[in-house]
């Protein structure tokens, strides 16, 4: 079929340079000869090595051809590809590919000069790549491969593979890497990569399914983190920053072997650290430490100025610390993710887990350039400083975003400001205060076990304003991981950093304390008929005023008031329209320099004790005094005052009425009176009138030392225990009568009775009578008293004896 193409095309121009001069006979019989360089059929070749810039392979035939060598690099095939579209796939050393035969000098004998083109690729033996089971061209017994020089040296000569392939129906349609990524389409849509991660439109519930470990959004002033926490922005590549290898040294080739790296000079123009792009931007270290261009220098472009502003070199080209190079590093992809302990990269640290988030950052505005960053392309240009931080502080880097929102671990992401730099990829904790003192701010974690895991932010809303206005801080708030609230509003101070309305009611829990510390008016203010309710359950409540009102009653009383101006006013002030109460269940204290209570009444009710104490003195002054105890009262009275005896008495009492009449009255309803006094006088001196004691009920009864007299219902008795007893009327006179009888007795002495005009006894004749004397007759037994030693001897009564 080719030679008789061949045939007909020379037939439409005879003057072709090249012609062939063989006919279908002639291919029949080298066909016979079986020479495969004497025919124009099909081989197989396969690929010993590819240009990836070039898009060319060179190939090795393997059927086809007499012998097997290598081709000249040929260009390689796509199923679809031209000037500005491409549809295809680079093949990797070792795949093998149909080939068919260009011919370049056909009028040679024997043929000529054939060049292969890659007409098709042929898979593999498809058992082997379902299960995905490593083949090789040789046994390893044969070869060692263990080395890498060695296998730089067979490569593309003996691979070592090992075969994939995804299970196929008819009809689907699939694209798969070699590295293991693949697009399947059936009847969904299916793109994942070797690790599992996925995007899928399932045709099922007809569902979008995102499955990653990481999803990193970058949008026009908008950024989504989400997944692991991953801070990458401080890393750069590692082809950047010279290892002190001379990576392209001009000599890359060692006595006809394959060049190895171990074979590579030392790099004297940029050692260790200095930074090395790509050469064109590049700069050549000088002996006296300083360094200049050697192509390109200055503009946007110069990595030596924009990477000093972001902090990552010095002035001199040297990176500036080891923040630049990650403990991880894949694929060119520098992966730094924070560990639970907040300071290890949970990548290369085993047995760590990683800290988690969900975070929206948001800029102000937008310049419509799509977005540059770590995550996209390795290097966060957004946020880039314009200047140099170190040398500028003040300002803050471009593009800073205005919102954040961070629900997961809080992990700082400001890689470029100098206090943002301290704490990129640091978990965040919330300062409020110092004290009483509200200073504001978001800390970095102090990640030597000073600051426990529950002060770490939880979640994290945070506004930068975006108008230049220093009176305005800026807002954030969230939620630790023990729970607790931290919240920052900003504004200006003489403004309102919030207002909100509520329709309804509000109702706050607290299982502790609550404070409100205002550098300005605090006011709480009801314009409804509901009270204003301030309680405390189990705790105390207290009002503290440290100064007077700022109003126009301080202007008013610092003029015209007294020598203590405004500082007369109150610095607490409590005012009520009707009634105001102040209710204790145990104690009211009222302490101050000077009370005053002014009232149309006063009244004071105490349930226990009412006290009254004046150091220098208590003055009650009234028209009408009433006190009423229903328990005891008590006076005590100490003294004298300075302990001096002229001042006393220590309790004088004063009637000055303004004619005569009842002056005191005292009664007692119920109950006893008594009088003691352990040294001193009772004196009562009436200068006219009469002194009365009475008792309707009772005795009365007066005793000094041994002596006793008491008059009571039984009549008045008056006993002298040590001393005589003595009646005297010294004019008069003096007469002792009973109705029941007189008895004059004498225990220790005679009984005298005398008198001057005589003694009279007088008396009815009785059996019984006034004296027993021992003859008389017990009138039980009718013995006479004598029997048992009683009854008066010798005396005679009434003619009895």
């Amino acid at each position: 079929m080719v030679v008789q193409m061949a045939k007909t095309s020379h037939a439409r121009d005879v003057g072709q340079r090249s012609r062939i001069l063989a006919s279908e006979a002639k291919a029949r019989g080298d066909l016979d000869r079986m020479n495969p360089d004497l025919n124009w059929g099909m081989g197989v070749a396969r690929v010993v090595n590819i240009d990836y810039e070039a898009f060319t392979a060179t190939l090795r035939t393997i059927i086809g051809t007499a012998g097997q060598y290598e081709r000249v690099p040929v260009p390689i095939s796509f199923p679809g590809a031209g000037m500005r579209h491409f549809f295809g796939a680079l093949p990797e050393i070792g795949d093998m590919c149909v080939v068919g035969w260009l011919p370049q000098e056909s009028s040679e004998t024997g043929g000529g000069t054939k060049t292969p083109v890659i007409l098709a690729w042929v898979l593999p033996g498809t058992s082997f790549a379902r299960h995905w089971t490593t083949v090789a061209s040789f046994d390893p017994d044969e070869f060692d491969m263990s080395s890498e020089r060695a296998k730089t040296m067979t490569e593309g000569a003996h691979a070592m593979v090992r075969m994939k392939m995804r299970h196929m129906h008819p009809g689907n349609v699939l694209a798969s890497s070699s590295q293991g990524s693949d697009l399947v389409l059936d009847e969904g849509v299916m793109l994942a990569n070797r690790r599992g991660n996925e995007i899928r439109l399932r045709d099922q519930d007809q569902a979008l399914v995102l499955r990653s470990l990481q999803q990193f959004h970058a949008m026009a002033g908008a950024r989504v983190y989400a997944g692991m926490v991953q801070r990458d922005a401080t890393f750069l590549p590692k082809t950047m920053v010279s290892d002190g290898t001379h990576w392209d040294d001009v000599n890359q080739s060692l006595d006809g072997e394959p060049f190895h790296v171990s074979d590579n000079e030392t790099n004297e123009q940029a050692p260790r650290g200095f930074l090395s792009p790509t050469a064109l931007l590049a700069r050549s270290r000088l002996a006296d430490g300083k360094s200049r261009p050697t192509i390109l220098s200055g503009g946007a472009l110069d990595p030596y100025v924009f990477l000093a502003n972001g902090g990552f070199i010095s002035e001199t080209g040297f990176v500036v610390d080891a923040k630049h190079d990650p403990s991880g590093y894949y694929g060119g992809k520098s992966i730094y993710r924070v560990a639970s302990d907040g300071k290890s990269n949970a990548v290369t640290a085993a047995g760590q887990r990683t800290f988690t988030e969900y975070r929206i950052e948001v800029n102000h505005t937008s310049d419509g350039i799509l977005p540059v960053t770590e995550q996209t392309d390795l290097f966060d240009a957004d946020r880039l400083p314009g200047s140099n931080p170190n040398a500028d502080p003040v300002t803050p880097p471009s593009n800073v975003p205005f919102m954040e929102f961070v629900m997961g671990s809080v992990v700082g992401n400001d890689p470029y400001s100098q206090e943002g730099r301290k704490k990129y990829g640091v978990p965040l904790v919330a300062r409020i205060f110092e004290g009483d003192m509200p200073v504001p701010r978001l800390d970095g974690a102090d990640l030597n076990g000073g600051t426990p895991v529950g002060d770490q932010l939880a979640s994290l809303f945070r506004m930068i304003p975006p108008v230049g206005n220093t009176e305005s801080q800026g807002t954030f708030w969230g939620v630790n991981k023990s729970g607790q609230f931290r919240a920052s509003i900003g504004g200006k101070p003489s403004g309102l950093s919030a207002e909100i309305a509520m329709s309804g009611s509000l109702k706050i829990g607290l299982g502790g304390g609550m404070r409100f510390i205002s550098d300005g008016h605090l006011e709480w203010v009801t314009n409804n008929k509901s009270s204003l309710n301030i309680s405390a359950s189990e705790g105390s409540v207290q009002i503290y005023g440290g100064g007077p009102p700022k109003n126009n009653s301080a202007v008013g009383e610092r003029n015209n008031g007294t020598d203590g101006g405004e500082g007369d006013l109150p610095s607490v002030d409590i005012l009520a329209r009707t009634s105001a109460r102040i209710k204790a269940e145990r104690l009211v204290a009222i302490k101050a320099g000077a009370a005053t209570i002014n009232a149309a009444n006063v009244g004071i009710t105490s349930h226990g004790d009412l006290t009254l104490d004046g150091a220098a003195r208590v003055s009650i002054s009234t028209d009408t005094y009433q006190m009423h105890s229903n328990g005891k009262a008590q006076e005590s009275f100490g003294g004298p005052k300075y302990g001096m005896p002229t001042n006393m008495p220590l309790h004088e009492r004063t009637y000055t009425p303004s004619y005569a009449g009842v002056a005191e009255r005292v009664l007692y309803t119920l109950g006893d009176r008594e009088e003691q006094f352990n040294a001193g006088s009772h004196k009562t001196t009436i200068l006219i009138g009469n002194m009365t004691y009475e008792t309707n009920l009772g005795s009365w009864t007066a005793r000094a030392m041994a002596s006793k007299i008491e008059i009571g219902t039984s009549g008045i008795s008056g006993t002298a225990q040590a001393g005589s007893l003595s009646m005297t009327a010294a004019a008069g006179m003096a007469t002792v009568s009973g109705t029941a009888g007189v008895a004059v007795v004498s225990t220790g002495g005679q009984a005298a009775i005398m008198g001057g005009a005589g003694v009279y006894f007088g008396g009815p004749i009785t059996e019984i009578g006034s004296i027993i004397v021992s003859g008389s007759l017990e009138p039980f037994t009718g013995l006479p008293y004598s029997t048992w030693g009683i009854g008066a001897k010798s005396f005679n009564i009434g003619g009895f004896k």
